[in-house]
């Protein structure tokens, strides 16, 4: 199990829990061109990549509860570099909304007739977004980047419709993933990961909002490699089955021990 005790300044008291006291230069990182290029390396998506993998899964959840919602106002809340929305149909009302303005300045060249705009969710948030009401907000890879998840989560719910659903992934601190590769595990690489929490934790979160939990599974293993001494190309159709599956099916069918990240669907 890696030693998230002490990895980042996190404590952990029969859990993990989130970071106490953060050094400044975490919290002032700025979530510039260079992040993106370093941390994901996906200013575009070559098809059938991991990240293109990524955009299919959260697109195609998105899509289904917007149908099963009877809806069409969709929050994409987090939205990097815009990848997802360009992902969701034509005739949905789109938003966007990251903590980076050069994520939003390249989204707003793939997407000049969406809503878009640059918000720290931890701060004041603007008129439009307070008083919006949207029948799906995603937040893809976003609450392990804040400091006070929980409040996020409790003012999220107040900008979704009466039959709204928040659909969320977080890194899964109880993957086998974490327990193998210990430091070295993906999560642990970004210093603004400020927020790992055992899935059981965001459960939690999202109930004490006033949630009512709909789904929650796992996305697959997809972090290669998992066995330093085997090639990825033979590890790869043992492992990355698990992620087409989830991916082609946007359905709960892994359970949380058995992928990298734990997905939830909350329902207001």
């Amino acid at each position: 199990m890696p030693n998230l005790s002490t990895c980042h300044g996190f404590i952990q008291t029969g859990g993990i829990s989130s970071m106490t006291n953060p050094p400044s230069a975490m919290t002032d990182s700025p979530y510039d061109e260079s992040y993106f290029q370093e941390t994901y390396e996906h200013e575009t998506v070559r098809k059938l990549s991991m990240h293109w993998w990524s955009v299919q899964l959260y697109a195609r959840l998105a899509k289904r509860w917007l149908k099963r919602t009877s809806g069409t106002k969709f929050l994409d809340c987090g939205c990097s570099l815009g990848h997802t929305l360009q992902a969701m149909p034509k005739e949905a009302d789109l938003s966007g909304l990251d903590i980076s303005e050069y994520a939003i300045s390249k989204a707003q060249e793939n997407l000049p007739s969406v809503h878009l705009d640059v918000v720290n969710l931890e701060q004041q948030w603007p008129d439009w977004l307070a008083n919006s009401r949207f029948d799906v907000v995603l937040a893809k890879y976003v609450f392990e980047h804040l400091h006070e998840p929980a409040a996020v989560i409790r003012r999220l719910r107040s900008v979704l419709s009466d039959s709204g659903v928040l659909i969320f992934s977080v890194p899964n601190t109880e993957s086998l993933g974490a327990r193998w590769k210990g430091d070295e595990w993906y999560a642990l690489s970004d210093p603004t990961h400020v927020s790992l929490l055992p899935p059981d934790n965001w459960l939690k979160m999202c109930e004490e909002a006033g949630f009512t939990i709909v789904e929650s599974f796992s996305d697959g293993y997809w972090d290669l490699p998992y066995f330093r001494s085997i090639p990825k190309m033979i590890q790869a159709p043992l492992f990355l089955w698990t992620c087409a599956i989830a991916c082609l099916t946007a359905r709960p069918w892994l359970p949380f021990g058995f992928g990298e990240n734990v997905i939830i669907v909350a329902k207001k």
